[in-house]
């Protein structure tokens, strides 16, 4: 009779097992790396209302920007005519839109800042993170000048348009700049999530956020401050602004870090297969 092989395996050997060990950590760590973001609810709206209140006291102290010659303009008064009206329009508009973009680069800006500043802290790999933190004020501030500008140019299309009420108009508006505002922050901030798809929905939830805030923010404004112009992007009066910034800023935040999600580890190792 010819002898069976043997088919039962031999138990790895201690290199094997050393190996397995070496290699458990590193397995470990790739899988208590979080993805979304990590700062939490508490802390993003804590942020928001700070974003909110340095905005407040930077406009309310230097906003207008810039503004037009008084000389230029008495005697473009002066010179009654059609064409010196046009011209003093045209310019009125160019100087809102600047002061606008300017106004709105500097929301965003520090929205970014300090956003990426907490979310950065909370994050247990800090590889990489002042260039994130770069990177994200300055998408911020890209799309906050970009809806200062977008939104004096609808509102003057819209001047245009009898079919829209001044309640609607104010409302679009507001929501075309603090929805581009909100967008450049949440695509910054997003990318700390480390996923395309959790920085789309990023950016979903804080354009969200705004669009909720727009038709609040224009009602209660109408209720509390009827005498303050509602043509105006940046609120003239000084308890208006800090509504419209604490408000913004504060429920960006609060949206912000509803956004927030971890990876699933498992407690308990999986078992050894037999």
């Amino acid at each position: 009779m010819t002898e069976q092989p043997n088919d039962r395996q031999t138990p790895p050997g201690p290199q094997a097992a050393e190996s397995v060990t070496a290699a458990s950590p590193s397995a470990a760590k790739a899988d208590q790396s979080p993805l979304g973001l990590c700062a939490g609810t508490g802390r993003m709206l804590a942020a928001g209302l700070l974003v909110g209140l340095v905005a407040w006291l930077l406009l309310d102290q230097a906003f207008p920007f810039y503004d037009a010659a008084t000389t230029s303009v008495t005697a473009a008064g002066e010179a009654a005519g059609q064409e010196d009206s046009d011209q003093m329009m045209r310019e009125a508009h160019l100087l809102k839109r600047k002061n606008s973009s300017v106004a709105g680069a500097i929301l965003a800006a520090l929205a970014g800042l300090f956003f990426s500043v907490v979310e950065a802290r909370q994050r247990p790999g800090r590889r990489g993170t002042l260039a994130a933190i770069v990177v994200a004020v300055l998408l911020a501030a890209v799309f906050g000048a970009l809806a200062g500008f977008a939104a004096q140019e609808f509102h003057r299309a819209w001047l245009l348009d009898t079919r829209l009420e001044p309640m609607q108009r104010t409302m679009a508006t507001q929501g075309i700049f603090w929805m581009l505002v909100a967008a450049g922050v949440g695509l910054g901030l997003g990318l700390f999530t480390g996923r395309f798809g959790l920085l789309v929905g990023t950016v979903l939830q804080a354009v969200m956020s705004m669009a909720a805030f727009a038709p609040a923010y224009v009602m209660l404004a109408g209720f509390l401050f009827p005498i303050d112009d509602a043509d105006r992007l940046v609120p003239a009066s000084s308890g208006n602004l800090a509504l419209w910034c604490l408000a913004a800023m504060g429920l960006l935040g609060l949206f912000l870090g509803l956004a927030r999600r971890r990876r699933r580890t498992s407690s308990t190792p999986p078992a050894a297969a037999v």
